[in-house]
């Protein structure tokens, strides 16, 4: 068996990360719901979608806990908006490599995972 270190470990698990963000953000419909509108709707945010292309200003949608379009989003309704000028948004960023673990024993919310941008 192939012996690996830990830095290509962190190397392929950051490409596999960023990978299958790329799947998931191509899959991403902007227009799919607009009729229905959103649970929560997070405007005017620079985005991040992990494909190594530059932020971009747009909205995400969020229904029923799941992303469910980005892009402009400034025509449709929200039970809850979040106003994200000039804050940066990398939607579905993926835990791989966090010193808090321990903490979720004392907060299991996760206060401290979600502080540092973790959303899964």
């Amino acid at each position: 068996m192939k012996k690996i270190n830990r830095r290509k470990f962190i190397q392929n698990s950051s490409l596999l990360g960023a990978s299958i963000l790329a799947f998931g953000a191509s899959s991403i419909h902007p227009f799919s719901v607009h009729s229905r509108g959103f649970d929560l709707l997070i405007k005017n945010t620079n985005i991040i979608d992990g494909t190594g292309k530059p932020a971009f200003s747009g909205s995400i949608g969020i229904k029923e806990g799941k992303i469910v379009a980005i892009g402009n989003l400034n025509d449709v309704e929200a039970a809850y908006t979040i106003d994200g000028s000039g804050l940066y948004t990398a939607p579905g960023f993926i835990d791989i490599h966090s010193h808090t673990d321990t903490d979720l024993i004392f907060n299991p919310n996760a206060e401290s995972k979600v502080r540092q941008g973790i959303t899964t």
